[in-house]
């Protein structure tokens, strides 16, 4: 599954050795945001220490068009997004 870590300013490079010395695959780093792959139990997430907060991250889209006023298509995108991972996660 994947997460999106959300760090305090300035720390995602204290944020992103504290996910390495636990051995999670991190996939991109952004500003306050690192997307990371974790297979474990996700409230073994809570006992990071630097992340703001830990959110499930279900999808990215692309070529929405949503300034366009083309909420159609955002509705589609979201339509598509396989949710019962998530809600099984949340449940626990």
């Amino acid at each position: 599954m994947h997460y999106l870590i959300i760090t305090p300013r300035n720390l995602e490079d204290i944020s992103k050795k504290e996910l390495q010395d636990k051995k999670v695959k991190i996939i991109k780093t952004y500003y306050r945001k690192i997307l990371i792959e974790y297979k474990g139990n996700p409230q073994d997430l809570y006992q990071l220490r630097a992340p703001d907060d830990i959110l499930i991250f279900l999808s990215s889209f692309t070529d929405i068009q949503h300034f366009d006023g083309k909420l159609s298509n955002i509705y589609e995108e979201i339509n598509k997004v396989n949710l019962s991972q998530a809600i099984n996660i949340c449940k626990k």
